[in-house]
C-alpha cells in the first residue's frame, strides 16, 4: 500500500506493533529517504547495536544467499519485543541483476509476513515504475513511502522556518539564490543551511553575499562583479575580474553562461522599456526581479541601448561557435570575447 510522508510521521508517534511488516522508503530526495528510514529504525529498535533486536542485511548478502532476508524476519528476538531488519545498499544505480535479486527477496517476505519484525528499506533514487516499488505498493503487508524533491513552496517554508528559529531573516535576493541552488537533497540542504547559519553567527539577516561566500554550489563572487563591470562597459575592471577568475580556476563555460544571463536580463528590461514601461517597472517584471542595486542596473540599461544589446547577442553566439571549432583554446576564445563585449 502507498503511504504519504505524513502517514509515516504519524506512525512514528504510534505503537511499534501497529507498523506493517515491511516499510519501503524511496524516491528522488535521497536525504529525505535516509532521514525517514533512520527515524523508523530508531522507533523500532532504539538500541540498534543489540544483535537480538536488530539485524542488517546488505544487497551483497542477498546476492550470495537469496533467502537471508526472509530468514532474518523469521528470527524471534531474545526476550521479546519488535525486531528490526534493515536492508541496506538499495538504490537507483544498482545493476539489473542485483535489483532483481532484491525484488525477489522482498516478494518472498511479502508472501510470508512475520509477526514480531519490521523490515525497513531505504532506496534513494529508485523510481516508482520499478518492479520493487510496484510489488510493495500492491501488498497489504507493506507500506511504500515516496520522497519527492521539495517544491519551491516547501523549500521556501523550510528555509524561512530554519532561520526563524535562529532569529534571522532572509533577504529576497538571498532567498531566490537559495531556492535555485538547494532543495534536491534534504541532507545537503540542511548541511548548507547549517553552514550558512554558522557563517552568519553575528548577523541578523542573510544576504546574497553571505550565500555566495558560504554555499558550496555558489559561483565565485568575482563572476557577479565581472557581469556588473561588463554591464558598465568598464573594460579595465572586466580584465581584472577575468584574471581573478582565471587564477581561481573558474570554469569559463560557466562564466560565459552567467554573462549571457546578465546580458539577457538587460535586453529583456530594455525591450519592456521600449514598449512603454519605466525602467523601475521593467526591473520589477524580471524573473527574478531586481531588488537591490537598481540604480546600477538602470545605468547599465542606458549604457547598453537595445540595438547594441541585440548585436552583442549575435557576437556572443559566434564566440560560442568559435570555442567549439578548436582553432584556439576555448578559454582564450571566451576570455578575448568577453573583454571585447565591454569595448
Amino acid at each position: 500500500m502507498k503511504w504519504a510522508v505524513k502517514q509515516l510521521e504519524s506512525a512514528l508517534n504510534g505503537v511499534v506493533e501497529n507498523l506493517p511488516p515491511l516499510i519501503f522508503v524511496y524516491g528522488d530526495d535521497g536525504g529525505a529517504v535516509r532521514q525517514h528510514a533512520q527515524a523508523l529504525a530508531a522507533h523500532i529498535a532504539p538500541d540498534q547495536d543489540d544483535p537480538f533486536l536488530s539485524d542488517k542485511i546488505s544487497v551483497e548478502d542477498i546476492a550470495e544467499t537469496p533467502s537471508c532476508l526472509l530468514d532474518s524476519t523469521s528470527t524471534i528476538s531474545f526476550g521479546g519485543g519488535m525486531r528490526l531488519v534493515r536492508l541496506s545498499g538499495v538504490n537507483g544505480d544498482l545493476p539489473r541483476a542485483q535489483m532483481d535479486a532484491v525484488t525477489n527477496a522482498v516478494k518472498d517476505c511479502l508472501a510470508a509476513p512475520q509477526e514480531g519484525s519490521v523490515v525497513v528499506i531505504a532506496a534513494p533514487g529508485v523510481d516508482k515504475s520499478s518492479a520493487l516499488a510496484r510489488a510493495v505498493e500492491k501488498s497489504k503487508e507493506a507500506a511504500a513511502v515516496r520522497c519527492f524533491q521539495a517544491s519551491l513552496r516547501d523549500l521556501t517554508s523550510h528555509i524561512q522556518g530554519f532561520f526563524r528559529e535562529q532569529g534571522k531573516t532572509v533577504e529576497p535576493e538571498a532567498m531566490l539564490f537559495l531556492k535555485e541552488n538547494l532543495g534536491n537533497d534534504r541532507d545537503i540542504t540542511l548541511q548548507e543551511l547549517d553552514k550558512l547559519a554558522l557563517y552568519t553567527a553575528h548577523d541578523s539577516a542573510i544576504t546574497l553575499e553571505h550565500c555566495l561566500q558560504s554555499v558550496t554550489s555558489a559561483p565565485s563572487m568575482s563572476v557577479f562583479k565581472l557581469c556588473d563591470a561588463l554591464g558598465k562597459r568598464d573594460s579595465k575592471q572586466v580584465d581584472i575580474y577575468m584574471r581573478m577568475l582565471k587564477e581561481e580556476g573558474a570554469d569559463f563555460y560557466m562564466i560565459s553562461m552567467l554573462v549571457l544571463r546578465h546580458l539577457r536580463r538587460l535586453l529583456e528590461a530594455n525591450e519592456m522599456v521600449a514598449e512603454g514601461m519605466t525602467a523601475d517597472q521593467a526591473m520589477g517584471k524580471l524573473k527574478p526581479p531586481v531588488f537591490f542595486g537598481k540604480q546600477e542596473f538602470a545605468y547599465q540599461m542606458r549604457v547598453y541601448p537595445l540595438p547594441r544589446l541585440r548585436r552583442i547577442f549575435e557576437r556572443f553566439y559566434q564566440m560560442q561557435l568559435e570555442s567549439r571549432q578548436g582553432y584556439l583554446p576555448a578559454e582564450m576564445v571566451f576570455e578575448r570575447g568577453i573583454l571585447g563585449l565591454s569595448l
